[in-house]
């Protein structure tokens, strides 16, 4: 459902978003520290109910971070509907 963009009230989990990033920022600039390892460690936060980060759902992996991480959990995982999609439209370009 589309709202208007002069309403803010009904788009409240942008709102959210926004207001965090926002309050991440001035922290990390009242504490003179990189801003962008800030927004990075909120992306790679899991989203609660979800279990996954924000970082997770868009790159199908986790990000790298200053923390030591694994390198398995660094590599994409594909699901397997994309996977057949993929293979379908390549034999169709083949074709």
């Amino acid at each position: 459902m589309t709202s208007s963009l002069m309403y803010a009230q009904s788009n409240g989990k942008v709102e959210n978003a926004v207001k965090t990033a926002e309050s991440l920022l001035e922290k990390a600039a009242k504490s003179k520290q990189d801003p962008y390892l800030s927004l990075l460690d909120w992306r790679n936060t899991p989203t609660e109910g979800l279990n996954s980060s924000r970082a997770q759902r868009l790159f199908g992996r986790r990000t790298k971070t200053l923390l030591s991480t694994s390198n398995h959990l660094l590599k994409p995982k594909i699901p397997k509907e994309v996977e057949d999609k993929l293979t379908l439209k390549q034999a169709k370009q083949a074709m």
